[in-house]
């Protein structure tokens, strides 16, 4: 017989049957969806839909009336509204299989669907923002009501989850379901996010960081209102917590689950060893919300109070002493912005020169990766590698752009371990916010890299790639660099050389003739703020006081490309010609022959580019006792 592992797999393999509808979806009993047989993924426990003609339907509203009632605080109303039709909720049964009672429930679950739901009732999404986009889709789910007999020990409690888990999977792939939502109690969500070291993974329930508000005075916030449910934050001054998670994601972390589940049920401290990792994943929840309104403190421009709530999560975050600060003038050069640094952090446009969008700026960030291929994956792999990050570490991305790097950092951090993205630009952290969907170990802030709303030493490691040669003043950015590192944390910057750029061909005419190129070039250094500031780096670090770093090492490396689209991508350097060619009339012939050119010696094979990226290396220097 298979163990239940391999049964498990077996059953969470997707359904050949067709995906219903939206409007087949509102009518759920007609769908066949009842005849799903239970669910088993542990030996003690199955999981049933819950038919409405069924005795057990009485039973799992009476489980979840009694949980609701100690769960509410006194004065707490509930509305008749509140009973949820089959057409919009599937409920769930588990019971044990070894009962004589074949309708005794311990715990019951649902999950509400679109386009009937609570999370639109209650909730304002970004405009244009993925989750938006997936809520107007219908692909996604908002699991509610869980409810548990209120006599279960732990390591029960545990099979409960990962049986509702499974069910929710079979059901999803049925229903053509993406996505699973929820507004859950903490307790809840310390639950299911609980880690144990080699025993229990937890479900990647991630923060929702397209959320902009409530909807206040709608049917269904007023009524999760009504029931002032402990540990459930709806208060109008804070932002929606809601937690997501993709089905693939649910899929593969049960498998990870089952997988160690015979060990699971042989630890003879499971209890202790829970309880201590639901501590440790009520803290993150309380972090999570906390930065959450924090980034909604920085975007209304309370610029005090979206600090004071940053400090007080990375407080809890870790137990290194906080409050360490630089010299009084120092800090007044890193947070003072001028009229014109105040005027571009206002209207948020983007950093490149010649971006005429920010969806242009978005797509070249992209494709700077994506068409630069190996060589340019090396130059990222590098600069990961110089930060020397350990699992549990706190990793700061200054300018994160659409996040291209954020995943990679995430993986190197561990589940314990935290990455933030910051940049100014808001559009391009939408596109981040989607590079770390499903990754709880990872966020973005909106800030300016001059002004950042963390406090003194809160982070292992700093990074900034290709950043500052867009900067006016990089000084400023690079004090708060050393401000919000920990001494002994690791620095790493990234730019090129605009003077140190070779190109075949560099003219129409090829062999020893560059005069194109040269011009493009020129005009690259004139209208940027700091083309040359790679070579500068000895000196920027130095200007910060002998004693604010130490061990600092520059490297130069050299990328040789052989693809113009890679080149381009990275360079922009059509797009600099075509800038060129209408400041300079005269050149407009010589700039579109060269283009040909190029893309001849492209087509032959002929091509070859290289240009030189500067790596600096630093730690803060640790205070001298």
């Amino acid at each position: 017989m298979a163990s239940f592992p391999q049964r498990a797999g077996n059953l969470l393999r997707r359904t050949k049957s067709r995906p219903l509808t939206p409007s087949e979806r509102l009518n759920i009993p007609d769908s066949g969806l009842f005849t799903l047989p239970p669910v088993s993924v542990v030996p003690s426990l199955e999981a049933f839909i819950v038919s409405p003609t069924s005795p057990a339907y009485d039973k799992a509203r009476a489980l979840q009336a009694e949980r609701f009632a100690r769960a509410s605080m006194p004065g707490a109303k509930r509305s008749s509204s509140q009973k949820p039709s089959l057409q919009d909720t599937v409920y769930l049964g588990i019971r044990r299989r070894d009962s004589e009672q074949p309708d005794s429930i311990v715990a019951t679950a649902g999950l509400e669907l679109a386009p009937v739901g609570t999370i639109q009732s209650m909730v304002q999404f970004q405009p244009g923002s993925l989750s938006e986009q997936i809520v107007e889709k219908g692909t996604f789910a908002v699991i509610r009501g869980l409810a548990l007999q209120f006599s279960l020990e732990w390591g029960e409690i545990l099979d409960i989850l990962d049986t509702i888990a499974a069910t929710y999977i079979r059901i999803c792939e049925r229903l053509g379901i993406e996505r699973l939502m929820a507004v859950p109690r903490r307790p809840a969500m310390s639950l299911m996010r609980a880690e144990i070291h080699g025993l229990l993974p937890p479900y990647r329930f991630a923060p929702c960081n397209d959320v902009v508000g409530w909807v206040e005075h709608g049917v269904g916030l007023d009524e999760i209102r009504e029931l002032r449910l402990k540990e459930l934050s709806v208060s109008p001054d804070t932002l929606p917590l809601i937690y997501q998670i993709t089905v693939a994601f649910l899929a593969e972390d049960i498998t990870k689950r089952l997988s160690l589940l015979e060990q699971r049920h042989q630890t003879p401290d499971l209890t202790g060893l829970l309880r201590a990792a639901m501590r440790q994943a009520n803290r993150q929840v309380h972090m999570d919300l906390d930065l959450l309104n924090s980034q909604r403190r920085l975007a209304e421009g309370n610029h005090q109070d979206a600090q004071e709530t940053t400090m007080k999560v990375f407080s809890k975050k870790t137990s290194r002493p906080l409050g360490t600060t630089l010299s009084t003038s120092t800090i007044a050069k890193a947070t003072e912005m001028t009229t014109d640094q105040k005027a571009a952090s206002g209207d948020r446009q983007g950093f490149l020169p010649f971006a005429a969008s920010t969806e242009f700026e978005a797509n070249y960030l992209r494709q700077v990766v994506e068409h630069g291929g190996a060589t340019i994956q090396r130059y990222k792999t590098l600069s990961y590698d110089l930060l020397q990050i350990e699992p549990g570490m706190q990793v700061l991305d200054v300018g994160c752009g659409i996040g291209v790097d954020l995943p990679a950092l995430s993986d190197r951090v561990g589940e314990d371990g935290l990455v933030i993205g910051l940049d100014h630009n808001h559009e391009l952290l939408r596109s981040a916010k989607e590079a770390i969907s499903g990754r709880f170990n990872s966020r973005v802030v909106a800030a300016e890299a001059q002004e950042m709303p963390f406090p003194n030493r809160s982070f292992d490691c700093v990074r900034a790639d290709r950043l500052l040669q867009h900067i006016p003043e990089p000084a400023p950015a690079l004090a708060e660099m050393w401000r919000v590192l920990r001494p002994g944390g690791t620095l790493t910057l990234v730019e090129p050389d605009w003077k140190m750029v070779a190109l075949f061909p560099g003219s129409p005419a090829g062999g020893n003739d560059d005069h194109t190129l040269n011009a493009i070039l020129a005009y690259k250094q004139r209208e940027s703020a700091h083309a040359l500031i790679g070579r500068q780096f000895y000196s920027l670090l130095h200007q910060q006081g002998s004693d604010a770093w130490e061990n600092v090492k520059v490297q130069v490396e050299v990328l040789a490309l052989t693809s113009w689209p890679a080149v381009d991508a990275a360079l922009l350097l059509s797009q600099m010609a075509h800038a060129l060619a209408e400041e300079e009339p005269a050149m407009k012939d010589e700039i579109n022959a060269w283009l040909k050119a190029v893309e001849i010696a492209a087509q032959r094979g002929e091509f070859l580019a290289s240009m030189q990226l500067f790596f600096a290396c630093a730690r803060r220097a640790s205070p001298r006792t």
